[in-house]
């Protein structure tokens, strides 16, 4: 599942010529996002799918704390259904402080050289 602020992120390296290099880059994860959402193998953060609690941990609204509040709603919503039927939610990312806070929040995280 992709959240909004990955987008938003996306997005403005897309638009930002002055680093011609993750413009491509930024460019290429679009087009593979779009493709794998078309064929039905990611989602994309629908409105109002946020931890509510995060607040109380941190009231600054940041792309992290974005990213990590979907974090925890996925984790939420999983956890409510039987244990057969329930998907395992990482997060997944090379930023150092995110992986404190979803760590700190209870959230496995994996880097991305765990999946190249």
């Amino acid at each position: 599942a992709i959240p909004f602020a990955v987008l938003d992120e996306l997005d403005g390296i897309r638009k930002d010529t002055s680093k011609p290099d993750r413009q491509f880059l930024a460019r290429r994860a679009s087009e593979w996002i779009d493709t794998m959402q078309g064929a039905h193998y990611v989602r994309i953060q629908n409105r109002g799918e946020t931890a509510a609690g995060l607040n109380s941990l941190s009231p600054v609204s940041n792309s992290d704390n974005n990213i990590l509040a979907y974090a925890l709603y996925l984790k939420e919503y999983e956890e409510k259904k039987p244990l057969a039927d329930r998907r395992i939610v990482k997060l997944l990312t090379v930023d150092r402080i995110l992986s404190i806070k979803a760590r700190g929040a209870d959230v496995s995280v994996i880097g991305i050289d765990s999946i190249v």
